[in-house]
């Protein structure tokens, strides 16, 4: 895996170093960026939204649980089954335990929701202002004329480059064998 990584942080510190001489892209990344952590927020959100529905689903179906269950009990008392009564509690105490465990998952999840708007609100100014930025930089560029060696690239012959290309890689070549012998 070293070697993995290396080339990793190798390519990361050539990207960072070409984005900082280029911030008209650097910028353009960040943009993307900001998108791709407003959709997730999206989802985020969407997905806490959607848990606390189903949460305030099964609290109703507990509750309704419970009330079945402790008119049971009730009942069971009043019919002097107190055989039946006795399981009739255990089960609303344990319906009970159930639901505090519900509501207590819907309050955090409730918490939630809040931080994830505030979250989203701020990514989105964010991204209103990278764009901005953008905007402006590429109108700058529209009006700042490229330099004279943006116009006209130099020219080269192609043998010229293939030979330059094929001298360099048999002197590589070399001194990879050379130190191959060496060791």
């Amino acid at each position: 895996m070293g070697l993995w990584d290396d080339l990793s942080k190798f390519l990361e510190t050539r990207l960072d170093e070409f984005l900082a001489g280029h911030p008209d892209l650097q910028l353009e990344v960040l943009a993307q960026k900001l998108e791709e952590q407003q959709e997730e927020a999206k989802r985020l959100l969407k997905r806490s939204r959607a848990e606390q529905k189903e949460l305030d689903q099964k609290i109703m179906q507990t509750a309704q649980e419970i009330q079945k269950w402790h008119l049971r009990v009730e009942k069971a008392e009043a019919a002097g089954r107190f055989d039946l009564r006795d399981g009739a509690l255990a089960r609303e105490a344990e319906l009970l335990r159930e639901g505090n465990l519900l509501w207590g998952k819907r309050e955090a999840i409730q918490a939630q929701i809040p931080q994830s708007e505030e979250l989203l609100r701020k990514i989105h100014s964010r991204r209103q202002e990278v764009q901005e930025k953008l905007k402006q930089m590429k109108a700058q560029k529209q009006t700042t004329p490229p330099p004279q060696s943006w116009r006209t690239p130099p020219r080269y012959e192609p043998d010229a480059i293939n030979s330059a290309f094929e001298r360099w890689e048999t002197e590589e070549e070399l001194e990879k064998l050379k130190r191959e012998m060496g060791r």
